[in-house]
């Protein structure tokens, strides 16, 4: 697990930095950003009805593909700037239209068949499309958090909170392998261990520490770089096991096998959906 693991990371970490960078382009109009949200959104919505399925919930497979993508869809019209040029908003209009449409006629065929429990099943893909698109949607509402920055790097916060979810991922998984004794919470997660979280949350705060205070314009204080860095571990971690007992109540090990070495797309960015809120509200916040 662990090669797979490291090949993973080997392949995905340089193409994920890759497109940010991308996205910092101003002619490319975030659109690489909105491709990677997007884009992953599908994927997790999607995993999200496949473990309904397992529970005895029976929502179409595919329709969290369709539901995932439109929060980043939608937050994308709301905050972008300069404003998109007309081809974009054609394209993202008819997509919208054509994703919530198909959703719709899916709905009214699923009623028709099985009455009130696709209204219930439908709720509860929603509810998970949702949860997953909105917070990598608001990797674009990060994004659009302008600073005094040449491109491209004004994409840093959206870089920060990658690089501290997969810090603290790492620190936790290598130390929790190796020296794990103290269970941190067995009936969600029985792998995890107090050693990793502690390792995790001490990552975080050393990737957020040192990127702040050196890579980033404007510069920001130690202690509230720490500070970043401790909320945004605490906020990861929270997220790994909102996620795992979800997994744990629908009776499955991984969202899916899309990842080599992790599972699926949700066991790979579990973290990064409660980190990316907390640091939008942090640096809204903190920019008064």
């Amino acid at each position: 697990m662990l090669r797979e693991r490291l090949l993973s990371a080997a392949v995905g970490i340089p193409a994920v930095i890759a497109i940010l960078f991308l996205d910092g382009i101003p002619a490319l109009q975030n659109i690489p950003l909105l491709l990677l949200a997007a884009g992953v959104a599908a994927m997790g919505a999607e995993e999200v009805g496949v473990l309904l399925h397992r529970r005895g919930y029976a929502p179409p497979k595919w329709l969290g593909a369709s539901l995932g993508p439109l929060p980043p869809l939608v937050l994308y019209f709301h905050g972008a700037r300069p404003a998109y040029s007309d081809a974009i908003l054609v394209v993202l209009t008819l997509t919208i239209v054509f994703l919530v449409l198909m959703a719709f006629l899916t709905l009214i065929a699923d009623v028709v068949k099985r009455s009130w429990m696709a209204l219930r099943d439908f709720a509860l893909v929603v509810a998970g499309a949702t949860y997953v698109g909105g917070a990598l949607g608001l990797l674009l509402l990060l994004r659009y958090l302008r600073y005094d920055t040449s491109p491209p790097w004004g994409m840093w916060p959206v870089l920060l909170v990658f690089l501290c979810t997969w810090a603290m991922d790492a620190a936790a998984f290598l130390t929790g392998s190796r020296w794990g004794r103290h269970r941190l919470c067995p009936s969600v997660s029985p792998a995890k261990s107090v050693e990793g979280a502690v390792s995790g949350l001490l990552a975080s705060i050393v990737i957020s520490g040192v990127f702040l205070t050196l890579a980033t314009h404007p510069r920001h204080p130690l202690l509230a770089a720490a500070a970043i860095g401790l909320a945004l571990g605490v906020a990861g971690e929270a997220g790994d096991l909102l996620e795992s007992r979800f997994k744990r109540w629908v009776g499955a090990k991984d969202s899916g096998d899309v990842i080599p070495g992790h599972g699926g797309v949700l066991d790979r960015f579990d973290s990064l959906l409660l980190a990316a809120p907390v640091l939008y509200l942090i640096l809204r916040l903190y920019r008064g």
